[in-house]
């Protein structure tokens, strides 16, 4: 590859489900003005996901892509809400900041701008349904493995799989207000 990292049959396996993924929100937003945003967030949250199941980390760079296509999404249609975006962001990256402080290494640096980016994407009530959604799928698969033995009560698994997971179905499920994804205000 162009970047020096050999790529296996994992690496183009995840992303041709990032393209897949990507190009499915077409399907669900038949505007496009809806599913270009869609595809950008859908293929980072799946690169996410795999990527933090693999290496236990989140590319800065993954974020990067996700934090400039919102960008340029604001910038070329104007009725973009970015206050909401960005409130969105901070308010779900703030969060998350202040639960990986405290849970003593339970959080990650990546789970905390995985949040912000769906944050700025959703915006902040969405954003916070695909959060609790997140937190509450981790918390059920972390009972089972506790309940069967399996895991100690210090071991640690991914969270951007169940971040990930959450924000797909809020988008999907079309739970966000913000204007392009088809909530108030529409274009």
């Amino acid at each position: 590859m162009a970047c020096g990292y050999p790529a296996g049959w994992r690496e183009r396996l995840m992303a041709l489900g990032a393209g897949v993924v990507a190009g499915g929100a077409g399907l669900i937003f038949p505007d496009w003005r809806q599913a270009v945003p869609a595809a950008v967030l859908l293929a980072v949250l799946w690169l996410a996901g795999w990527i933090d199941l693999e290496a236990r980390l989140i590319p800065d760079r993954l974020l990067g892509v996700a934090v400039v296509g919102a960008l340029l999404i604001a910038i070329s249609w104007p009725p973009a809400p970015w206050q909401s975006a960005l409130f969105g962001a901070v308010l779900l990256g703030g969060f998350t900041l202040l639960l990986a402080l405290f849970s003593r290494g339970g959080l990650g640096g990546g789970d905390v701008k995985l949040a912000a980016v769906i944050g700025l994407y959703l915006g902040p009530l969405a954003g916070l349904l695909a959060l609790f959604g997140a937190f509450l799928g981790a918390g059920l698969w972390a009972a089972v493995m506790l309940a069967t033995h399996r895991r100690q009560g210090r071991d640690s698994f991914a969270l951007a799989p169940y971040l990930a997971a959450a924000a797909a179905l809020v988008v999907v499920l079309r739970l966000s207000s913000l204007p392009f994804w088809g909530g108030a205000g529409a274009p």
